[in-house]
């Protein structure tokens, strides 16, 4: 199972990818809300991705919680996607790839 996970600056979206479908989007909010009540509920113990995948626009703070939180409870370093000049065809105009947000990006 993938765990794909869309970090916002107020919520965090999450499906899983089993096989090839996906199951339904769920989402908590974070922002404003004490770490260790919406990382609980995220990181639950019954999920066992064996990747993770995300797409973080909350900074490096968000980055670092969740990658040691993945790490921890599942043995797992996420994966970080990033902007970039080109990719899947799709070619970004920026003169600076990064400067567009990684959500419009994927």
């Amino acid at each position: 199972m993938i765990l794909l996970l869309d970090v916002g600056n107020t919520r965090i979206k999450w499906a899983q990818l089993l096989d090839t479908s996906l199951t339904p989007q769920q989402a908590l909010v974070h922002k404003g809300v004490h770490a260790g009540e919406w990382l609980d509920k995220l990181f639950r113990e019954r999920f066992r991705p064996s990747r993770v995948v995300v797409g973080n626009v909350a900074g490096p703070e968000m980055a670092a919680l969740i990658r040691s939180q993945a790490e921890a409870k599942w043995q797992v370093t996420p994966e970080f996607a990033a902007s970039t000049s080109i990719a899947g065809g799709v070619t970004n105009a920026y003169p600076d790839p990064s400067a567009l947000g990684v959500d419009r990006w994927l």
